[in-house]
């Protein structure tokens, strides 16, 4: 065999390590997305609890939260709720006075849970 001929078995180490590859970014894939689906879930929790009314709402966690899936959630294909995010981060940002942020980040988050 010259020195440019391959055997059979690199071959087929070659082909194994380009499977191997694959399976590894599809693992990747699948860990990435039940980070999503767990973080996705923390928020959908933290905004129910805070839209259903006296408890005392951390507005920055609700802030972050809502920035941090507004650009994550377009990833898996959840459109709606990435819109929601938006729309709440930015009520947050926009009103300074309690309950006008409350009620813009209630009347949000009602009408993605009604279209749900």
């Amino acid at each position: 065999m010259g020195p440019m001929e391959t055997s059979a078995g690199e071959a087929a180490c070659r082909e194994c390590a380009r499977n191997a590859a694959i399976l590894d970014e599809e693992a990747l894939l699948r860990d990435l997305e039940k980070l999503y689906e767990t973080q996705r879930d923390g928020f959908i929790a933290r905004l129910d609890e805070a839209s259903s009314g006296g408890v005392p709402i951390d507005w920055e966690r609700i802030a972050r939260g809502s920035h941090d899936l507004a650009g994550t959630a377009p990833l898996f294909g959840d459109d709606r709720l990435a819109e929601t995010s938006r729309g709440i981060e930015r009520a947050i940002r926009r009103y300074a006075d309690e309950a006008r942020r409350f009620a813009a980040m209630h009347e949000q988050w009602q009408r993605y849970r009604t279209a749900a």
